[in-house]
């Protein structure tokens, strides 16, 4: 349901059926919210309260690590990789910024 939620985000006007899908999905999530747990219940939350498709990728994918940290445990080694791929692109997007407002 989540992701037909997100998915209904990226419609453009006109589109009516996408339009009663996201009112439909965003009514169901609203109301299982309170009785979701953990990581479902965090991202539920976020993606009511913000577009995912709208959001700063980094801040996302950021989101996304520390909500699954404890339980990639046995993926340690792919969620370092994942890890230091997003502090490299934080890195690089405020070198980035540097340059400009200079």
């Amino acid at each position: 349901m989540l992701s037909f939620y997100e998915s209904t985000q990226l419609r453009i006007r006109g589109e009516s059926i996408l339009d009663e899908a996201f009112v439909f999905t965003e009514a169901q999530l609203v109301d299982v919210v309170d009785t979701l747990e953990g990581n479902l219940a965090r991202e539920v939350r976020h993606a009511l309260r913000s577009y995912f498709h709208r959001g700063m990728h980094i801040v996302e994918a950021r989101l996304y690590f520390s909500n699954y940290e404890k339980e990639w445990s046995t993926y340690d080694s792919l969620s370092k990789l994942a890890n230091t791929h997003v502090n490299y692109l934080h890195q690089l997007h405020k070198e980035e910024l540097c340059i400009f407002t200079e």
